[in-house]
């Protein structure tokens, strides 16, 4: 399902928060710390013509480069970095640049700095190195507790949540130090991050019982959730919709990862909106140049389910099912999880270009594990009214095994390559993995939606053909 395209060495250490990925200039690239260094890797592409295919053959070379930092010393380490969604730093300006986050220690000294919030340039993308070397587009803020994952609140409001122990301060519970997510909003007429306190349905992310080493917050529809995990094992979920729900509970190590989840994508399996930067250059515009717009997919049902998967340090994984109706009631955990050392990171990625997602898997024992959930068993369940039916029983099964030659620290799914696929970016403790879906599959699903956005298109042209012939017998009745 995914083989290795490509390796870079970093030179040094990684962490489980030292990776994003970015969208500048119309491409998405990653960036990774590695202790007071920031890397962008990007794609330089070049289309090849090919004659023995249908698509034509992408050249891509890698390009990995160190940025210089405003505001962070050679002696300082990187705890964490994040980027806004490029719907939220588009409205903030105009897409001139991403606004990136990132979290330092130096000593007794931590820090969040914000780049790209400030927009003080009037036209032009502004080039990204120089983004972060200028003190103009810069936000610093001193923290007075130890951060640890840097997050947002939903993909739809420029806010950045940042995880942290309070440890300048004498509030302690059972010995240990009390954790917060803290909250910091944009206030667009100053330019400017600012703390603020969190609303009541987020108060559960506050006086935590330990060190938030992960957080996740999804808003779907009227429903808020809210999944967090801790350094002593607590994890805690509440659903905030008409009624408050909350459940915790403790597992036996760290948790290192939450993620909130529909089983089915949010979106197609690939994306018919070409960027204006590619003109003529990408793989969709080359297969057929009628389809000028992007063409919805009704591959998303809001009526999926919602689940929690939760990586247990001490060499686990636990899905929780159904959460938006049974909080942490029904665990299962996935099967062969306990078999290769700490589990460090989560991804989710369809990977087979069905609709579905897969969980992925990231552990300190080297592994990339992927998982795919399959039907088993018919049963027959019957509901409070006395109707009975039949229905599948569905579980997640070990489909792939991916051995590194380092312990995992982090994943990312993105487009990296503009050829309308995803990649699976694994950074290890001292390296960058780039992965590469099965492309026979994706060309499958390529021409497969291609062919769909020709009949849609043929389709409105007949229609709008019957549109002006009955107005023009209109026109001849009057």
């Amino acid at each position: 399902m995914l083989t290795e395209i490509e390796c870079r060495d970093l030179g040094g250490p990684t962490n489980i928060y030292c990776s994003c990925a970015c969208v500048h200039d119309g491409q998405s690239k990653l960036l990774i710390a590695v202790r007071s260094q920031l890397y962008c890797l990007s794609a330089v592409e070049r289309l090849e013509s090919s004659s023995s295919d249908m698509l034509p053959k992408m050249n891509v070379r890698w390009n990995l480069q160190s940025i210089q930092l405003y505001g962070i010393a050679p002696e300082a380490e990187i705890i964490s970095v994040t980027c806004l969604p490029e719907s939220i730093s588009t409205s903030m300006n105009k897409g001139r640049t991403p606004v990136i986050a990132l979290t330092s220690i130096l000593g007794s000294e931590k820090t969040l700095h914000i780049y790209g919030s400030k927009n003080t340039r009037e036209h032009g993308t502004v080039d990204l190195c120089t983004v972060f070397a200028s003190h103009e587009e810069c936000q610093t803020i001193r923290l007075d507790y130890f951060p640890t994952q840097l997050g947002h609140l939903t993909d739809s409001s420029p806010t950045f949540l940042v995880g942290g122990a309070i440890v300048d301060g004498n509030e302690v519970k059972g010995g240990n130090p009390v954790g917060s997510v803290h909250l910091y909003e944009y206030h667009p007429q100053q330019r400017i991050f600012v703390e603020n306190k969190l609303e009541q349905e987020d108060e559960m992310m506050e006086n935590l019982p330990s060190t938030p080493l992960s957080f996740d917050v999804k808003l779907i529809k009227s429903r808020r959730i809210t999944a967090i995990g801790c350094q002593n094992g607590h994890t805690q979920l509440s659903v905030t919709d008409l009624s408050y729900q909350s459940q915790s509970i403790l597992l036996d190590g760290p948790v290192p990862s939450v993620r909130i989840f529909e089983t089915r994508t949010q979106k197609s399996f690939v994306s018919l909106d070409v960027p204006s930067q590619l003109g003529h250059n990408t793989v969709l515009s080359q297969l057929d140049t009628s389809v000028t717009a992007a063409v919805p997919l009704p591959l998303f049902s809001s009526g999926e389910e919602l689940n929690l998967v939760v990586a247990d340090a001490t060499g686990r994984a636990i899905i929780f099912q159904d959460i938006a109706k049974e909080l942490l009631k029904r665990p299962r955990v996935l099967p062969h999880s306990m078999d290769y050392d700490s589990i460090t990171c989560i991804q989710l990625a369809d990977v087979d270009f069905d609709g579905n997602y897969e969980l992925l898997l990231g552990t300190y024992g080297q592994q990339v594990l992927v998982y795919r959930e399959v039907d088993t068993d018919t049963v027959v369940v019957q509901n409070h009214l006395g109707d009975v039916r039949e229905t599948r029983e569905k579980e997640w099964k070990l489909c792939q095994r991916i051995s590194l030659p380092a312990p995992v620290q982090s994943m990312v799914w993105t487009p990296l390559v503009r050829d309308g696929t995803n990649l699976l970016a694994v950074i290890t403790v001292n390296a960058v993995h780039i992965l590469q879906p099965e492309l026979q599959k994706a060309k499958e699903k390529i021409i497969e939606v291609i062919n769909i956005a020709t009949e849609l298109k043929e389709l409105e042209n007949k229609f709008q053909a019957i549109n002006r012939r009955q107005e023009e017998l209109k026109k001849q009745l009057e």
